[in-house]
């Protein structure tokens, strides 16, 4: 996400990263929606740095600070970083391919939602880099027209 709302990037670097985001986006939030038809309607954003206000306590950025290291699936360990299900009774945090299985496998359990990015700015993103890259390519070059020659008329 940060390439895509990197001003700076460059056209080669949009038109090229630009089709691995729309995938990306279109995983996310085809499994945010499997989730919520399972129930999973409780949802906070992820405290990050951009997130948190600079006012807070130190005991509260650190207990910040904390959270942002559980951001790894308990079955795959990968890093999740737009978000996550964590299960609210256990503490365990899952990637959301693995948050869809043990929803569907413990309903009972109170799973809850953790995401860097809503719905709307996710669509946002991919909108503004598009837009981006629209301005940074060049027109395409209107055909020109040649005149025919007098010898092929004939």
């Amino acid at each position: 996400c940060q390439i895509m709302e990197d001003t700076t990037a460059s056209s080669d670097l949009l038109r090229t990263i630009i089709p691995y985001y729309e995938q990306i986006l279109q995983r996310e939030l085809s499994h945010r929606r499997m989730l919520s038809d399972l129930g999973v309607t409780l949802g906070r954003r992820m405290a990050t740095p951009t997130h948190t206000r600079l006012s807070q306590s130190a005991s509260r950025r650190a207990s910040l600070d904390s959270e942002e290291v559980t951001t790894r699936c308990e079955v795959t360990k990968k890093i999740c970083y737009l978000s996550l299900l964590m299960n609210s009774t256990t503490d365990q945090t899952y990637c959301l391919e693995q948050g869809v299985l043990q929803a569907q496998k413990k309903k009972k359990s109170k799973f809850c939602l953790i995401y860097r990015y809503t719905e709307e700015e996710l669509k946002k993103i991919m909108e503004d880099a598009k837009t981006r890259l629209t301005a940074l390519s060049p027109p395409e070059p209107a055909p020109v027209q040649r005149r025919k020659s007098r010898k092929s008329e004939s």
